[in-house]
């Protein structure tokens, strides 16, 4: 069986507000995609920040996370 392309999402809000995000989020979520195929990294200025897209949530997880929850967002 093929694996289908991984999606990288990422986004910079490095100095600023975006009032659209959660729309943002909510579209990719809504998307005909296998949702552990998608990765969303958050680029802001104080925090780093990815967003592992599960079948009906969306985990937040800080830079000190990131290296030890990876394998977590597959599931």
């Amino acid at each position: 069986m093929e694996v289908p392309p991984k999606i990288l999402v990422s986004l910079d809000i490095s100095r600023g507000w975006v009032p659209f995000l959660e729309e943002v989020l909510q579209g990719i979520t809504k998307q005909n995609y296998p949702k552990e195929r998608i990765d969303l990294w958050v680029q802001t200025k104080f925090l780093k920040l990815r967003l592992c897209v599960g079948q009906s949530h969306l985990r937040i997880l800080e830079q000190a996370t990131l290296k030890a929850a990876a394998d977590s967002c597959s599931d």
